[in-house]
């Protein structure tokens, strides 16, 4: 029944008073021809689809057979907290997003596309809250398990954003992820694939696991049609991923995790894949990540720096002159005006709008917070580093929010939370040699300041295996990533003591 949906945590009585109710506000918004647009008998309530237009059923929409499948959402933007709502709502999703199972692609297509280039998949994270364990650990195993059936059919390219250690190096052309939360000894979990060029949604289930179901052959059973439906979708002719749109797509998305992905130092590969997408289709957004890139290339010790900000520059004008009110490509460049071309006012004046109606994205938070850090404004520094880190606890890279707030404690005198942090920032990183400079570099000056020589000087050893040409001499010259005086002030005393502690240990590097 529409109340047990609407108002499924309510009684009969109060459910069936906020029906009418909603009703009658339901009426009064049609006017005059709410007799004509809404049917009910005291009984089913429907449209009537005779005298309304309804977007579900026009040309707009995409057929298989005799059924309709729409483009974008069914009820996309609506947000109702009642459970049974949504639980419905998922099922009419996935109803109207995909042709049901009896429709599945023959065995001579998926042949056929597997003799063609691959379709990738990238695994995300799983999205549970911190404190839900239970639905933590019951994601990770549906998932890891998705992973490997994925992996044998070997018709699919496999790219776990979970693994640090994984290659970026091809981008994706569907995204899936999952959603799980728990109640009592039940895990609700929400899975979607979406395509990567407009995050259209080609596929969803929802599946209700009890824990006790975890070490029986019910988990095999539900993963093994998992992993069927989403081999299935991912070679239905609908998914459009052929196109130059979604060609650049993957590119922009290959290129970005090539960047900040620290298994290997790919810069220059990963300008490549973003250059190629910019000259696939030319958004706001490809030209802004081309500008941020130089920011990792100056990090790795470029000696061409006064040419670097030239063409950030150039490349940031461009993204303004493509899109000047676009929120992702202002948050970037903000970045490439704070830390490459050192224009802090340019900066602030990219990034200030946005406050307006601050974005709830750790990307945001992170960039303002490493400008408050450049301009010595510590506590704001701190404050955003925490929302960087709340926000972006399940982003493929999140140890760039936590490098931000270790900084951020660090400059502040807080060394004990900035050392605690800086090792939580090691963890979400690949280990050894490529793990991020600026987590190194503050990190070891952190143990340094707190007196813990033997950690200081492990550390010292790193940045040094990191590369090779560090020294506290070159942090003076115009190419050292140092924006900020205090920053460099401090760095430079800090890793003063870093290196004695290096020296006096024997030169100790953890291999």
């Amino acid at each position: 029944m529409l109340q047990d949906k609407l108002w499924s945590d309510r009684g009969q009585k109060q459910g069936r008073n906020s029906l009418k109710q909603a009703l009658t506000q339901l009426r009064k918004a049609f006017g005059a021809d709410a007799h004509t647009a809404i049917q009910s008998n005291g009984g089913p309530i429907y449209l009537d689809r005779q005298n309304l237009k309804i977007d579900i059923f026009e040309n707009g929409s995409e057929r298989a057979g005799n059924t309709i499948y729409p483009k974008r959402e069914f009820l996309e933007g609506i947000d109702i907290a009642d459970p049974q709502f949504n639980h419905w709502l998922v099922e009419m999703r996935t109803n109207l997003a995909e042709p049901s199972l009896e429709q599945s692609i023959a065995v001579s297509d998926i042949q056929a596309a597997a003799n063609a280039a691959p379709v990738s998949i990238g695994l995300f994270p799983s999205a549970t809250d911190s404190s839900d364990l239970k639905a933590q650990i019951t994601a990770g195993i549906i998932v890891d398990r998705i992973a490997t059936g994925l992996r044998y059919y070997e018709l699919v390219d496999v790219h776990d954003f979970r693994e640090i250690d994984g290659e970026g190096d091809r981008g994706c052309d569907l995204l899936f992820s999952c959603k799980a939360v728990s109640l009592a000894d039940v895990v609700s979990l929400s899975f979607s694939l979406r395509r990567v060029g407009d995050q259209m949604l080609v596929w969803s289930r929802q599946v209700n696991l009890e824990l006790a179901s975890l070490q029986s052959f019910r988990v095999s059973q539900v993963t093994a049609d998992l992993v069927e439906q989403i081999i299935d979708r991912s070679f239905k002719p609908d998914i459009g991923i052929q196109s130059e749109l979604h060609q650049a797509a993957r590119n922009l998305l290959g290129g970005i995790d090539r960047l900040l992905r620290r298994s290997e130092p790919t810069v220059d590969e990963a300008i490549n894949q973003l250059i190629v997408a910019s000259e696939l289709h030319q958004t706001s957004s490809a030209f802004a990540w081309r500008a941020y890139a130089l920011a990792h290339r100056l990090e790795a010790g470029s000696s061409c720096v006064q040419e670097l900000r030239e063409q950030a520059d150039a490349l940031a004008a461009k993204a303004i002159e493509t899109d000047p009110y676009s929120p992702l490509s202002r948050t970037l460049l903000t970045h490439v005006y704070g830390f490459v071309v050192r224009d802090f006012d340019r900066a602030s004046s990219l990034i200030d709008p946005l406050r307006h109606d601050e974005p709830d994205l750790p990307l945001y938070h992170y960039v303002k917070g490493f400008l408050h850090v450049y301009m010595g404004e510590y506590a704001s520094a701190r404050s955003s580093g925490e929302n960087a880190m709340r926000l972006g606890r399940s982003h493929p890279y999140n140890y760039l929010f936590s490098c931000l707030s270790l900084a951020a404690n660090a400059l502040s005198g807080d060394f004990q939370t900035a050392i605690r942090i800086g090792k939580q920032s090691l963890k979400q990183q690949s280990p050894g040699t490529f793990a991020f400079p600026p987590t190194l570099r503050y990190l070891a000056a952190s143990h340094s300041n707190a007196g813990d020589e033997r950690a200081a000087a492990e550390l010292f050893g790193r940045v040094l295996k990191r590369n090779p040409d560090f020294s506290l001499e070159r942090m003076d010259e115009l190419g050292a990533p140092f924006p900020s005086d205090d920053v460099r002030q401090f760095l430079r005393d800090s890793l003063s003591g870093a290196q004695r502690s290096y020296v006096r240990f024997g030169g100790l590097i953890r291999t």
